[in-house]
Formats: structure tokens, sequence, C-alpha cells
């Protein structure tokens, strides 16, 4: 398994961590969190559990003092990634995601993740995630001794490759876009590119072609679809601003 699955797999193991090991919070506001969660999770007892006790269970976690690893990211896109087949749709998982966090954050630990891009859309998380997860595996694995029998596999370069596909896409999309997850790509985002399309140390990859100017028409057409949600959503926050101003 790469890192960043065995990042992720913490928090499918947490099963009553937050009774076992967060003495701030009690079962009755784990059973109100589990309901609500409940009811956004379309019925997914089991996925409401978890979310509860992997959100106990980054707060246990301390920063490693590598910028790469932030458990409140982590558990940003393990969320993230396990809503999205639940609601494709960008509007539905934007307003899911916002709706999960205000209900964790009723459980009243001290310090508390919050929702990192709370107007992000589906289609950006999963391309955001991709260079995210790529990012982590490449700092992880290029500290351990030996690293070269991990980075040989067909999964890192694939890995690698989703995340230059991924980079290029972003690029396309935030070019004139100022959102907050746009404007956190095209500064820290930029800054790591030379990580993402970089070939690893292993004989296996070296001279890889990883371009990806050839697009399929679904990516494109998700181009397309993801600027007119990202103008909407513009259109939405003036209307919103000129309504304020009218009632002042």
């Amino acid at each position: 398994m790469l890192p960043s699955q065995l990042m992720y797999a913490n928090f499918e193991n947490g099963e009553k961590y937050c009774m076992l090991h967060v003495k701030q919070v009690n079962n009755g506001k784990i059973k109100n969190a589990e309901s609500t969660l409940k009811w956004l999770l379309k019925s997914d007892v089991t996925l409401a559990n978890r979310i509860i006790h992997a959100y106990c269970y980054t707060y246990t976690k301390e920063k490693s003092g590598q910028p790469y690893y932030d458990p409140c990211k982590c558990l940003y896109y393990w969320i993230g990634d396990k809503i999205i087949g639940k609601f494709n749709d960008s509007y539905i998982f934007v307003s899911r995601m916002k709706a999960i966090y205000q209900e964790l954050q009723k459980l009243g630990l001290p310090s508390q993740c919050n929702n990192i891009y709370p107007d992000m859309s589906s289609y950006i998380f999963s391309e955001r995630k991709k260079i995210f997860n790529y990012n982590y595996n490449y700092q992880e694995l290029m500290k351990q001794p030996g690293n070269n029998k991990y980075i040989c596999t067909t999964q890192i370069e694939q890995c690698q490759k989703d995340a230059k596909g991924a980079y290029d896409s972003l690029i396309s999309i935030c070019n004139d876009d100022h959102e907050s997850y746009c404007i956190d790509f095209k500064t820290s985002g930029r800054k790591g590119k030379s990580q993402v399309v970089s070939e690893l140390k292993c004989e296996k990859v070296r001279g890889a072609d990883f371009a990806t100017n050839e697009r399929s028409e679904d990516t494109t057409d998700k181009h397309s679809q993801e600027k007119v949600f990202l103008a909407k959503e513009r259109k939405q926050k003036v209307l919103k601003v000129k309504i304020s101003k009218r009632n002042v």
C-alpha cells in the first residue's frame, strides 16, 4: 500500500475512538451527531459513525512538523472521497460537506478541524486530492531507507501520472478564478509543480512520459461544466452582496 492509503486507513479503523480517547465528547453528543449525519448521508449509519470517530482520531494527532502532513487536511480529503460517490452533483456535494463539518463541530472539541475549502466543487475536489496524495506519497517515500523498492511500483507511477493530469486541469480551470482553493493552488500549487512533474529516482520510471496534452472528450466536458458552476457561484455571491446593501 502507498503511504497515503495507509494514512487514510487510520480513519477507517476509528470505531469508538471518541469514547475511548477523547474525554470531551460524551455519548449524547455522539448520538446526536450520528443521527444528523445519517440523514445527510442517505441513511448510511456506518459511514456516519466512521466520520465522527475519524474526527476524534484527528483531534488526537499532532502535525509532524512536516508541511505536507496536516491531520485536518488528511481528514478533509478522506471525508470528501467517502461522500463524493453519493453526491456527485457539485451543488449537493458542497452543501453536504458544509453540513457535515457544522455537525462535527458540535462535538465541542477544543481544537477543531474546519471545512478547508467550503466552496470547492466535486470535480475540483477530485483533482486536488490527486495532487495532495502524490505530494504526501512523494515526501513519505523519499524519507524512507531503501525507498526505491516502493517507488518502482505501478501504483506510484499511476499516482504521479494522475497528479500531473490534475495539475494541468486545475491550471486551466483556476486561471481566471479567485476562489480560495484556486488562490491556494496558484500559490502553493505552482511551487510544487517541479515535484508533481518530476520523476522519482527509479530506473523503472526514469524517462517515462507523463505528458497529458491529449484530453478525452469526457474531461473537456467536465472542464466546461466546472466553469459554468464557478460562473454561477460568482453571480450568486454578487447578488447576495447587492441584496445585503439594499437591506442596509
